[in-house]
């Protein structure tokens, strides 16, 4: 058989382009795109209650495609599951588990909180600027977005 020269290296662009307009930054409204990119909490509402967030040390969190969650609490590196079924649900698998170092009264005190919100949520929204968590009845609140 006798191949065009060309052939190749056309069938090389084709598939390159079809390759990079799947290839998304993580930029979209939908929460896959958020998959694997380590995201900062801007807010956090622990039973009605606005928290005050430290300036010095973000807190993140990242999503996998499986379902996994880690990140850097207040102090300690933290790690749980969830899943998320497709009405925008999600149901945390259990407690989250995390290292077991030790920070100051006040830091100690916002880890507990925020710990206690993020197991607490039961619905996610995601837009193209912020991935938010909500309770079910709207008390508790974690808002999250990706680092400049």
């Amino acid at each position: 058989m006798n191949v065009p020269r060309t052939l190749p290296w056309l069938t090389g662009l084709i598939l390159w382009a079809g390759l990079s307009s799947g290839c998304q930054t993580p930029t979209g409204s939908s929460l896959a795109s958020w998959q694997g990119v380590e995201l900062k909490l801007i807010r956090l509402v622990d039973q009605g209650q606005t928290l005050n967030l430290p300036t010095d040390r973000p807190i993140t969190m990242q999503w996998d495609a499986d379902g996994r969650v880690n990140g850097q609490g207040p102090v300690n590196r933290y790690f749980g599951a969830v899943s998320r079924p497709s009405d925008g649900s999600i149901l945390w698998q259990g407690a989250l588990g995390s290292t077991r170092m030790a920070g100051s009264p006040e830091a100690m005190t916002l880890e507990s909180a925020f710990f206690r919100t993020l197991t607490q949520t039961t619905e996610v929204k995601v837009t193209s600027e912020s991935l938010t968590l909500r309770s079910a009845n709207g008390q508790t609140v974690a808002e999250w977005v990706r680092p400049k």
